[in-house]
């Protein structure tokens, strides 16, 4: 996790498709999908 927030700092984006959990907490910006949908930005 520590390698994606420095490579996010310097402008990356990163996408993670993860079960929401504690990593979560890692995100700046956390899109819910349900059913392959936009459920929460």
């Amino acid at each position: 996790m520590n390698l994606f927030i420095q490579l996010n700092d310097k402008g990356a984006t990163i996408v993670q498709v993860i079960p929401l959990d504690a990593r979560v907490a890692y995100g700046r910006r956390v899109v819910e999908l349900r059913d392959g949908w936009v459920a929460k930005q």
